[in-house]
């Protein structure tokens, strides 16, 4: 099974005729992570971190941001409109900036039938041209499946203002790429970007099929189609599929993303936002200083320390040790740049290093930071 991340392959060893792509997306990240900010209950994984980015946001920013959560969907139908732009767009050139410009270019008739979520249904498409000419006449009738997402009078004031939701949907994404996910997505890209490789494997070991069924609980196979259960439940017959595309991600969560465009199928599969952050590399100098202070003895050290200077013989006394093991203690500790000497005639004084203390919190307090 051959897969890339930049170009559709066709699988080897396979009965199906079938090509695949495999990779990730920038926009589709900071899409799913809008997602995340909006409902943090339902991604407890990353709760935390999505309550402060949210704090951390312009107050223009998250009125916005609120707005396209409030009154569409929850940002899920705009997932789509975001990745049907995606698609054919190298990932390492599939950037805010790309989908921004191919956003504000986009056909305003495509854009509103993604957008409402008409083309995940299967609504014919002059349905969306009729809206636009008279969304005046629009029934709740009318919305059929879409009135689960879509109050009447959202999917009125969009079709009278399309132009100029669009051209606030592009801020929104511009804005909150250069407030805050650019930090986020600098420090996660790595790792997502590093297992493709680990995919790869296992589409080869189990098949194509196996693999997409196993990639969410929401998945079934049946008579030879996909089932994908959702509200209503879908289906694909995989002799119909020519394209797959797989999606890497670590905000989607829970949630199953799949798209089915003419014959081509688009999955995200969850990575887990969790296990990025177990990947994040440990800075050596917090190591050393964790090390340092990892024993009881080398604290206590500390504890005195912290009150002011003192010597190998006194610090032996007051901790009830051996002054050689005393001496052992205070040598790890200043090779771990926490603590420093000072002599006097015939004495060696020890001390905290001025700043060390502040350091090895701020080094903690940067790597616990997402």
């Amino acid at each position: 099974m051959i897969i890339s991340k930049y170009s559709l392959e066709t699988p080897k060893n396979s009965p199906y005729d079938i090509k695949w792509s495999i990779g990730y997306s920038e926009p589709l990240e900071e899409l799913f992570s809008l997602n995340c900010l909006v409902e943090p209950y339902n991604h407890p994984y990353c709760d935390s971190w999505a309550k402060e980015v949210l704090n951390s946001l312009s107050e223009d920013l998250r009125k916005e941001i609120l707005f396209f959560s409030d009154h569409y969907a929850k940002w899920i139908f705009i997932t789509d409109v975001v990745e049907n732009l995606s698609n054919g767009i190298p990932s390492d050139k599939c950037t805010i900036d790309q989908i921004s410009k191919e956003l504000k270019e986009m056909d305003l008739l495509e854009f509103s039938y993604i957008f409402l979520g008409l083309s995940a249904f299967g609504y014919e498409k002059d349905m969306i041209k009729e809206w636009l000419q008279n969304p005046a006449n629009i029934t709740e009738e009318d919305l059929r499946e879409q009135k689960a997402f879509f109050m009447l009078d959202d999917v009125k004031y969009f079709l009278l203002n399309a132009e100029e939701i669009r051209n606030r949907l592009v801020w929104v994404l511009s804005e909150y790429w250069k407030q805050s996910f650019h930090i986020t997505w600098a420090r996660f890209e790595p790792f997502i970007n590093s297992r493709i490789a680990k995919e790869k494997d296992l589409i080869a070991q189990k098949g194509e099929v196996q693999y997409i069924k196993n990639m969410h609980s929401k998945i079934s196979l049946k008579d030879g189609s996909f089932i994908f259960s959702k509200d209503p439940d879908f289906s694909i017959n995989i002799k119909s599929i020519k394209e797959i595309y797989i999606n890497l991600s670590l905000f989607i969560g829970d949630n199953l993303a799949v798209n089915i465009i003419d014959n081509k199928l688009y999955l995200t599969k969850n990575l887990g936002f969790q296990s990025a952050i177990a990947g994040f590399d440990l800075p050596l100098e917090l190591i050393d200083s964790l090390k340092a202070l990892s024993d009881d003895s080398r604290l206590k050290i500390i504890k005195v320390l912290s009150n002011g200077q003192s010597t190998t013989k006194e610090l032996a006394s007051l901790l009830n040790l051996s002054e050689s093991a005393t001496s052992l203690h205070l040598k790890q500790l200043k090779a771990a740049d926490i603590v420093e000497t000072r002599k006097e005639k015939k004495y060696v004084y020890y001390y905290i290093k001025k700043g060390a203390i502040q350091k090895l919190e701020l080094l903690l307090n940067d790597y616990l930071k997402i």
